[in-house]
């Protein structure tokens, strides 16, 4: 429900606030996110919710129960597919910001000399 909520306000937030495709990747971030809500949430919270208010070490047996049901298996592969997708990413996104910083360290330099 937050994720939904923070969507609603970036669609909502004036367009000057930043560029168009800037604006498109918040949302794809968002929606991505909420993705992954929509897969952490029958997994989190078993029974439907029963367990929500219980102390935490019984929300923990039953979410580990919940985990190891044959049932929950295609949810965990789809969750593992996402946060993969979402680790190679981020390594792309480092290695590119690396190689600019080092791009510039050597204009900079070359400037120098």
């Amino acid at each position: 429900a937050e994720i939904n909520e923070v969507l609603r306000l970036i669609k909502a937030a004036p367009s000057q606030a930043a560029p168009p495709e800037q604006l498109l990747l918040q949302e794809e971030w968002v929606n991505f996110f909420a993705s992954l809500q929509t897969l952490l949430l029958p997994l989190l919270s078993p029974n439907r919710g029963l367990f929500d208010s219980l102390p935490p070490h019984v929300r923990l047996e039953a979410i580990q129960a919940q985990c190891i049901v044959p049932s929950t298996k295609p949810l965990l592969a789809t969750l593992r597919a996402s946060l993969k997708s979402l680790e190679e990413f981020l390594v792309a996104k480092q290695k590119k910001e690396e190689e600019e910083r080092k791009k510039k360290e050597e204009e900079k330099k070359k400037e120098e000399e």
